[in-house]
């Protein structure tokens, strides 16, 4: 796929840069949004992280950027449209060659809220051609909606131009334009003239990276409701190509609200219930909360909620994925737990096919009925631990366990909250056909194989590698992720990114797909 990282600052850019109406709770010292990108012509032309560089160069990454930057366009005028004069028309196509330079060369972009008066910025690199080509197209974006003609400025190359109390502004300095708008003063794109005057260039060089980006995702939630579903704390990421020169080295920061009360638990793995061949292996504490969080779950009656989890997903079958939770007596935890199922169940989902089957003797809970999977709960003991077993099949015998290096990896890190590997080949396609199975239970129109997101998947997956994610606890507030990846996101969110960008909500919001005109045919599953 085409530059996720920079559409996805490009899409963040739109999403927060027209609101005018609402306060700004931000609570951290950062701009809403911050970001510098190399560009994919920097990228492509480098000889490192050459795995992204192969994707980049598939038929297919061409026709997913393409459809994502298409809908892309049209949002700067969706989220602008109260606060401009009216008769004020949306002019996407005039925006939407940017929004490939963007994605293509050196960038910066800076957008502040209502404590800054909305004073934003936009710079990027480009030769006298593009620039021109900038500096048309918003003008004639500025006259659509409804600006008044924009003026030339007494000094340097540009104009600007003030309506509803909007100013906006475009300036060409040395081989960057500068795109500034604020409510107030335009302090953030004079800052950056005049260093551009000064030193040849807006920001400095970066230092080796592909991609810096600081989100306040909080104060980015006042402005976004698909955002604030999140609840995401302030972030900052830095990509940079690995050492290996095939991937990418992901470097996160997330500074929480609230201190995380924790204390470090040692890990309970479930050693005799794990098979190789593997394609993922994760563990993950502390989780109580998120599972409580969880609508319905209270009312299962679990006496003592889970605090870690282990899961694995194995090679031989592709729902053969589990996930193992520390329960001490976990048979009886089931025998509670059994017949709340259905009613929990049926918060989401309406009329649930098939149903669900106690099976006494193996103390597992089984629903039958559903395309290509069979989910189920088992009660399970290894060593001398209880857990609860979640399964998209029933668990099979083990035959291999897995291997030691894979648990060393994680093993004695008292300050680990979470370690995930996986093949992301894999991941990518189970997690397409998981929600494949999502919609066609709730008899939703599935994608069809000739979309470009489905072909994206087709021509990509097996160019991707495996991913390994780990997050530590820095300090009670900060959290610290660090991943190495083909791409930057792991299957299941690769797989999330394609769903989102087919959603008739993209990029604003999420719509899932609309209901099918009758019963859709069960997904292909790939041959092993």
């Amino acid at each position: 796929m085409k530059g996720l990282s920079s559409i996805f600052a490009a899409l963040l850019a739109v999403v927060v840069s027209g609101c005018y109406d609402k306060a700004d709770s931000s609570t951290s010292n950062l701009p809403l949004l911050r970001t510098h990108f190399a560009g994919m012509t920097q990228v492509i032309q480098g000889t490192n992280a050459s795995k992204l560089r192969d994707v980049w160069a598939l038929p297919a990454s061409q026709d997913v950027r393409k459809q994502a930057l298409d809908k892309i366009s049209s949002a700067p005028f969706q989220l602008w449209q109260k606060s401009l004069p009216a008769g004020a028309q949306n002019n996407a196509k005039l925006l939407r060659p940017l929004l490939d330079d963007l994605v293509t060369a050196e960038s910066f972009i800076e957008l502040n809220g209502a404590k800054a008066q909305f004073d934003s910025v936009i710079a990027a690199q480009l030769d006298d051609q593009r620039a021109h080509l900038w500096s048309t197209n918003l003008w004639q974006t500025a006259m659509a909606w409804k600006f008044p003609a924009p003026k030339p400025l007494a000094t340097g190359s540009g104009w600007e131009t003030h309506a509803n109390g909007i100013t906006l502004q475009f300036q060409e300095q040395k081989n960057w334009v500068l795109l500034g708008w604020s409510a107030g003063k335009l302090k953030a794109i004079a800052t950056l003239a005049e260093t551009a005057v000064k030193s040849g260039r807006p920001i400095p060089a970066s230092m080796g990276s592909i991609l810096e980006l600081d989100a306040d995702f909080p104060a980015i939630s006042r402005y976004n409701p698909l955002i604030a579903k999140f609840h995401l704390p302030v972030s900052q990421f830095i990509i940079s190509p690995h050492r290996d020169g095939e991937y990418l080295r992901t470097e996160g920061k997330f500074i929480l609200a609230q201190p995380l009360k924790w204390k470090f638990e040692p890990w309970k793995i479930p050693t005799n219930h794990i098979s190789d061949p593997l394609v993922s292996f994760t563990v993950a504490q502390p989780i109580a909360a998120a599972l409580e969080s969880i609508p319905g779950f209270r009312d299962l009656g679990i006496v003592k909620t889970p605090t870690q989890v282990c899961g694995w997903s194995q090679g031989s079958g592709t729902f053969r994925t589990y996930w193992a939770f520390p329960s001490p007596d976990a048979s009886n935890t089931l025998h509670r737990v059994g017949p709340k199922l259905e009613g929990f169940i049926k918060r989401f989902l309406e009329k649930p096919p098939g149903g669900l089957i106690d099976v006494t003797n193996r103390s597992q809970i089984v629903w039958q009925g559903l395309p290509l999977m069979i989910p189920s709960l088992s009660a399970i003991s290894s060593g001398d631990s209880d857990y609860i077993l979640a399964g998209l099949l029933p668990p099979a015998p083990t035959t291999k366990q897995a291997p030691r290096e894979l648990l060393a990896q994680f093993e004695g890190r008292t300050n680990l909250l979470s370690y995930d590997w996986e093949i992301t080949e894999n991941r990518l396609t189970q997690a397409k056909l998981l929600y494949q199975i999502v919609d066609m239970t709730h008899l939703r129109t599935l994608v069809g194989t000739n979309a470009p997101t489905a072909k994206w998947v087709e021509q990509a997956a097996r160019k991707l590698g495996n991913t390994v994610t780990e997050v530590t606890l820095d300090s009670p507030k900060e959290l610290k992720l660090v991943r190495k990846s083909p791409m930057g996101l792991t299957g299941f969110e690769l797989a999330s990114v394609l769903r989102w960008m087919d959603s008739q909500g993209f990029p604003l919001d999420y719509q899932p797909p609309p209901p099918a005109k009758h019963t859709p045919p069960a997904p292909k599953i790939p041959a092993k």
